[in-house]
């Protein structure tokens, strides 16, 4: 009777794993085709299909996963693509803001600046002018 349930409990254990296993690989599944299609807008249920879970588990897991929610780590993508596009001073930072999924100047602004600390121009104008350092150093004088 114990030894049943030793093995019952044993692959219980290798079944929640090998879940848990599945759930990781359709998640980092999704997230590349998400970067891949960063230039669409992505949405939480879009991301969901991707992974071929439904969209509250999905939610779960992620933060789970991830460590941070979908919203979140959506923004931090698309910010990471506008940092790379902002090196290239013949696309208007309009066009970054709208070729990175963000809805308006305004948000981009917004997102950018919390997540690296200055604002697109600001960031622009830095690389520019090779104070890639500055942008650092000035950002963390504040802490």
């Amino acid at each position: 009777m114990r030894i049943t349930l030793c093995q019952e409990n044993v692959a219980r254990i290798l079944e929640e794993g090998a879940n848990r296993a599945r759930t990781a690989a359709r998640l980092a599944s999704a997230c590349e085709a998400i970067k891949e299609k960063i230039l669409l807008q992505v949405s939480l249920e879009d991301a969901a299909n991707l992974a071929g879970i439904e969209r509250s588990y999905f939610c779960r897991v992620f933060k789970k996963h991830m460590g941070i929610g979908f919203a979140v780590w959506l923004r931090e993508i698309r910010v990471a693509y506008a940092k790379d596009l902002l090196s290239r001073p013949e696309v208007r930072i309009t066009d970054i803001a709208l070729m990175c999924g963000f809805s308006d100047l305004s948000s981009f602004d917004r997102f950018f600046r919390n997540s690296v600390g200055f604002t697109p121009r600001r960031y622009r104008r830095a690389l520019q002018q090779g104070n890639s350092t500055s942008l650092f150093l000035d950002f963390h004088a504040g802490f």
